[in-house]
């Protein structure tokens, strides 16, 4: 269930509300971290006390981002360690919290060499790119995707058009990703052409089905942006298109938070209701604050 640095930490009783710890320990053996989190973040609350839950939290973070979320790690590390540096201030004995705090350390340094190595091969920014190889494009396009999402952006293009000719998957997927930095660093008009490819690529490309997540996303970027009858338009083809493909738009756990509070900003209530229905059939466990939202959603309609 965990790496023996920190598998003594993870024994139950964890002294959580009635039929929780049950819960919680089935999380942890199926390895399903966003769960885990979810239940205890919930039996966290605001003040964060309980030095043994604040050293779940960390494992299941590191151990998320190690399995599931690899682009995310050195985040999860930083993330890891300071909730590790909370439940030593709540009590839990910092010689117990040793192994795991070393783990986390090791590869936060491993993590941050290596992003400083890809980063250290890029020019400066607004010079050519022709010498840089396309695996290193796409690496330093996803970690700067957060921070710098408009270069990120630029690395992303380029690194599509050096590969279209050979793959044109592989092609469209880099310049999907140029698209959604360019939305996320605010440059939507500039992004809107490229996420509509994601609503107008032929259904029958093949390998288009791997992709599904980034086709999501595009077209939820879009909508974040869309009102009225676009709005729906865009919808229902996105909606369409995820059946094709063999999902239910909007299947992305944080996309169907987003495209919720979207359509209750844009009056869309009905689609807003089926997104809460998603959203409830679709997840093992649902944090308290989220419930209380799903509930208003309901009891709107």
């Amino acid at each position: 269930m965990a790496p023996s640095a920190e598998s003594h930490l993870l024994a139950p009783p964890f002294g959580l509300s009635p039929g929780n710890d049950a819960r919680l320990l089935g999380f942890l053996k199926d390895e399903d971290w966003a769960s885990a989190m979810t239940v205890l973040r919930d039996e966290l609350g605001a003040e964060r006390k309980n030095g043994k839950l604040l050293v779940l939290l960390a494992h299941c973070r590191f151990r998320d981002a190690q399995e599931t979320m690899s682009d995310h790690r050195l985040a999860a590390c930083q993330e890891a360690l300071g909730l590790l540096d909370q439940a030593g201030d709540a009590g839990f004995p910092y010689d117990a919290l040793m192994p795991f705090r070393e783990q986390v350390e090791t590869t936060l340094a491993e993590e941050t060499a290596h992003e400083l190595e890809v980063l250290a091969k890029l020019p400066a920014p607004g010079q050519p790119l022709q010498s840089v190889d396309v695996e290193t494009l796409e690496e330093a396009g996803y970690l700067l995707w957060e921070r710098e999402p408009l270069r990120a952006a630029e690395l992303f293009h380029e690194a599509a058009e050096r590969v279209k000719a050979k793959s044109g998957l592989r092609g469209f997927h880099l310049e999907l990703q140029s698209g959604r930095c360019l939305a996320h660093g605010g440059a939507f008009e500039r992004a809107k052409p490229v996420l509509e490819l994601a609503l107008s690529i032929s259904l029958e490309t093949e390998g288009l089905s791997t992709l599904r997540a980034s086709l999501e996303s595009a077209a939820a970027a879009l909508l974040e942006h869309a009102s009225g009858d676009e709005f729906r338009a865009v919808w229902a083809l996105a909606a369409e298109r995820g059946r094709a493909l063999g999902f239910e738009f909007p299947a992305v756990w944080p996309n169907q938070e987003a495209l919720l509070t979207r359509c209750l900003a844009v009056g869309e209530r009905a689609l807003a209701r089926q997104v809460a229905r998603t959203i409830e059939d679709g997840r093992p466990v649902l944090s308290r604050a989220l419930e209380a939202r799903l509930r208003s959603v309901r009891a709107e309609a």
